[in-house]
């Protein structure tokens, strides 16, 4: 591989101006702001590498869907979305989000990692790779997502439209992922499914005096009553049936977990906190985390919040739950079991609408597809890698593993500090460069390979 490298090497300045110009791009889906504008810049880039993409509308999102022809039956995938969070807080950024700028190694920017770095770093691999050997080793399928931050709420539409388009991956490369504090590569192996509700209940018409509460029922009190049904203090979810389709993890998924280099006492620094959830050790936690699933209360909202007194009786009251689901829950089917446990607890009275649903995924360390990523990484990256199970979280790998069948890992080109979702969000331009040559040593890693990529 060292003549694609070199050519990595020399090619480094056009790859980061690309990164710069989609960059400038504000592609924000909770807005619906320059959606189709990131999709038609992402377009000509792909152009630019001599493929020719399709641009699909659907809803108020655009996708943009490519493929290229390689030398092997095999076919690799790879998903990245073009749309970011907003940049608030403004004043927190040390340089304006949407007009990235590199200083002393770091190119600082909105979307810099999430994901307009690793998307850029792919489709430069590709021509990097194609450039230099005149063929590809495999097929490849892009798929660019333009509303992942919003939960890709299309996507299912797309599958059932489009999934044709694509169908013949026989594994995919997600999104991206970090280095951690001691600079080995973060590899994982799947992703969370996820349940998001909200929950309401109304117990008269309007607010009313407080001295009127011990006549009248509280919203705020059913609400809290109601959500003390779901879960006990060592964080087991009490909803019957709720864990029926969650198989225990096999020795290969423990072995993960157990090597994991996670001290509990930097963990607690890191975040301040002084115990970890449901009072248990580190150990137990960390399954939980990444093998189990876990409930969320994400916001509630009830009565007064102002200063001062305001002697009032709520009439309404809500909460948004999220439920982080473990491999093979079926989000429909835990709704329906949530539901049925307020019915017989007496809650029958609490509306849910049901706000988010995505199934999980994991891809079981012995697959070949995954045994080929996680060798080669710990030959291009100095300092080895580090696999999990699953990334905490959600996205739609699961929509893709459940349906097709196929592997799926995640990895990419941030680190410790790149800042995600916050100010300042950054990526170290040798980690972007080393991104592209893992992307095309992969390619031809899994060409020259017999093994079954399942």
């Amino acid at each position: 591989m060292d003549d694609v490298f070199q050519y990595i090497d020399e090619h480094s300045s056009l790859y980061i101006d690309r990164l710069l110009h989609l960059l400038r791009k504000e592609t924000l889906a909770i807005q619906r702001k320059g959606i189709a504008e990131g999709a038609e810049y992402v377009v000509g880039l792909l152009e630019d590498i001599g493929a020719v993409p399709k641009l699909i509308p659907l809803g108020e999102t655009t996708y943009v869907v490519t493929h290229l022809d390689g030398s092997h039956n095999h076919t690799i995938g790879f998903y990245n979305h073009f749309d970011t969070q907003p940049p608030e807080r403004l004043e927190a950024w040390n340089s304006p989000p949407f007009d990235p700028i590199v200083h002393d190694g770091i190119l600082y920017g909105r979307g810099a990692t999430d994901n307009k770095g690793n998307l850029v770093a792919r489709i430069c691999a590709i021509e990097a790779y194609k450039n230099v050997r005149g063929h590809l080793p495999i097929n490849v399928i892009f798929l660019h997502d333009g509303e992942e931050e919003i939960g890709s709420p299309n996507m299912p539409t797309f599958l059932d439209q489009y999934g044709e388009l694509v169908d013949k991956a026989d594994g995919w490369v997600w999104e991206g992922g970090d280095k951690n504090s001691d600079e080995q590569l973060e590899i994982y192996l799947g992703v969370n499914g996820m349940l998001g509700i909200e929950l309401e209940v109304v117990t008269s018409q309007e607010d009313l005096h407080g001295s009127r509460s011990a006549i009248v029922p509280n919203a705020a009190w059913k609400l809290i009553w109601a959500l003390n049904s779901l879960k006990d203090s060592s964080e087991r979810i009490l909803v019957e049936n709720f864990y029926e389709q969650v198989n225990p993890p096999d020795p290969d998924e423990m072995a993960i977990l157990n090597s994991l280099p996670i001290d509990p006492v930097s963990i607690k620094r890191k975040y301040q906190i002084t115990e970890f959830a449901g009072g248990q050790s580190l150990a137990k936690a960390l399954e939980r985390q990444y093998l189990y699933p876990y409930l969320n209360i994400s916001g509630m909202v009830s009565g007064y919040q102002g200063d001062g007194m305001k002697c009032i009786l709520p009439h309404s009251a809500k909460c948004k739950l999220e439920f982080f689901l473990a491999p093979d829950q079926d989000p429909e089917k835990v709704f329906s079991h949530v539901s049925n446990h307020f019915k017989d607890h007496g809650f029958d009275d609490i509306v849910l609408n049901p706000y988010t649903t995505m199934p999980p995924s994991r891809t079981k360390p012995t697959a070949g597809f995954a045994q080929l990523a996680m060798e080669l990484a710990n030959e291009i990256y100095e300092n080895g890698t580090v696999v999990y199970p699953i990334m905490p979280g959600f996205n739609p790998m699961g929509l893709f593993t459940k349906r097709f069948g196929v592997p799926a890992i995640s990895l990419g080109v941030g680190n410790a500090n790149s800042r995600i979702h916050q100010p300042n969000e950054n990526v170290r331009v040798e980690d972007f460069l080393l991104g592209i040559k893992f992307i095309a040593a992969l390619l031809e890693r899994l060409g020259q390979s017999p093994q079954s990529w399942k």
